[in-house]
């Protein structure tokens, strides 16, 4: 597509042309062109590639057919009926009975014809009866806040158990889960009464492997308190709302977006003449597990050769696991990371030799502009590919941005930050707290800087992880879930 139709299509938007069919409309206007003609146009992916530097490009990939959009099948809402969930907050009022006021709201939003089923957790799990929704949703919601009623549950947390009776009514069946709980799963109820401490060793050793394999169910875990850190391990979405009062408008943005998802990942391949690397930058590269030409390390959105003493201490972990050694030259192990110390900062040590394609595995949602930082140069050889299954495959070249045009400056300077917390997310606890909040004050945006600091500023509580969790979350799906409420 090009600037021309994007900057059209744009337009259409900006003044509320909703449907594919209105922006199809209001270009045939614009152009003179025949609807059958505008169609041709204005293809249902738009691809985008604008060149803002010599070496640096920002590609946006939009779906806009809301036609291509994947509905559920089914949708369930897991809810915490523990102690915890009953205690009453600073005005009186617990987030069980907040979460049974919102239950009408959550059954309406249900698409006519998808089944909804409710499942609520204690010391123990059950599976309530699914419904097909058609003409009974006042008759559903009812019921569903009567099975969530204080009286008839008990006291524990037995998430583990919810969840995997979740995943294994989901079945086969495209489903959208929406988890909802403010507890920590109790550790006897998942590992028995041996004792064993549920921590991130023991979750990533005994939970993680036990976890069925669900592609067609979207997992969007709501934490309300001190959840289980093994939440944010397995969910699609995970959000931490603080505070009850965001509670509604969160659950409302959710389920309005399960309702738009066209597709299920975004395949990006980068042919480039540039001699800087990523050549996609917008791609998590995985940990180095030997060392070779392709053992390189991230320093923000750029690849890094290690050079001689660092690559050396590398070596010497990696083959001769000599971790005093590698110590001594500021080498260890930090997260999911082979990390090098640098003035205070961590620089995680990774396998580069694929840093031109990623395959994005998130929700693409119609409307949603997707953005990917490139290193590309406007000259023969270089092109993006990018295919969206279902959605179809395109090559797109760059064209020059617009000097004047500050939104994809920023857009490409938001993209490339977000490909490097991607990593230090991962390594934020093992930095000094200043070091941290110096990286935060250099963050691009308002927005990004304040997210940065969400972590820093509630490290010595539970509270960071879970905003850690979070906001990595939306970096790497490229949506901002949690919604604030005004505060009253």
């Amino acid at each position: 597509m090009d600037m021309q139709t994007s900057a059209i299509v744009a337009e259409a938007q900006s003044r509320g042309c909703c449907t594919y069919d209105q922006v199809v409309a209001y270009f045939a206007a614009k152009t003179g062109a025949t609807m059958d003609e505008a169609r041709a146009c204005v293809e249902p992916m738009q691809l985008e590639l604008v060149q803002v530097t010599d070496d640096e490009a920002l590609l946006k990939v939009r779906v806009i057919d809301e036609r291509l959009v994947q509905q559920y099948d089914k949708y369930m809402l897991v809810v915490d009926c523990s102690s915890s969930m009953r205690v009453q907050g600073s005005r009186g009022v617990s987030h069980l009975a907040r979460l049974r006021a919102l239950v009408p709201s959550i059954v309406s939003a249900v698409p006519p014809g998808a089944s909804f089923q409710l499942v609520t957790f204690d010391t123990s799990a059950s599976c309530h009866a699914p419904d097909v929704m058609i003409n009974n949703y006042t008759d559903v919601a009812a019921r569903t806040q009567e099975r969530m009623s204080s009286d008839e549950h008990g006291g524990g947390t037995d998430g583990f158990n919810a969840l995997l009776a979740t995943l294994r009514h989901a079945g086969t069946a495209s489903t959208f889960v929406l988890f909802v709980t403010d507890g920590e799963f109790n550790d006897a109820t998942t590992f028995g009464s041996g004792g064993v401490e549920m921590n991130d060793t023991t979750i990533q050793d005994r939970i993680v492997p036990l976890l069925p394999d669900a592609p067609s169910v979207h997992l969007a875990i709501v934490g309300l308190g001190p959840t289980a850190p093994v939440l944010d391990r397995i969910a699609d979405t995970f959000v931490y709302c603080d505070r009850t009062a965001d509670l509604g408008a969160t659950l409302t943005r959710l389920m309005l977006r399960s309702q738009t998802v066209a597709s299920t990942s975004i395949h990006v391949h980068v042919e480039t003449t540039s001699a800087l690397r990523p050549a996609l930058v917008t791609c998590q590269l995985p940990a180095a597990s030997l060392v070779n030409d392709h053992t390189l390390v991230v320093n923000e959105h750029a690849l890094e050769p290690l050079g001689p003493r660092r690559g050396y201490a590398v070596r010497r972990f990696v083959d001769h696991r000599d971790t005093e050694y590698a110590s001594a030259a500021g080498v260890r192990w930090h997260g999911k990371y082979l990390t090098v110390a640098d003035n205070g900062y961590l620089l995680p040590v990774v396998n580069a030799s694929c840093d031109n394609q990623t395959t994005w595995r998130h929700e693409v949602c119609v409307g949603q502009e997707y953005h990917f930082a490139v290193h590309t140069r406007m000259e023969p050889g270089n092109s993006v590919t990018v295919r969206v299954p279902r959605i179809g495959t395109k090559i797109v070249t760059a064209t020059r941005m617009d000097p004047a045009d500050r939104r994809t400056r920023v857009a490409l300077a938001v993209s490339r930050w977000r490909a490097w917390m991607a990593y230090v997310y991962d390594m934020v606890y093992y930095m000094n707290n200043d070091v941290v909040l110096d990286l935060a004050n250099r963050a691009p945006t308002r927005l990004l800087r304040e997210s940065l600091r969400h972590v820093t500023n509630t490290r010595t509580d539970r509270r960071s992880r879970l905003y850690a969790a979070m906001h990595k979350n939306e970096m790497l799906t490229q949506t901002i879930t949690r919604v604030e409420a005004a505060h009253t």
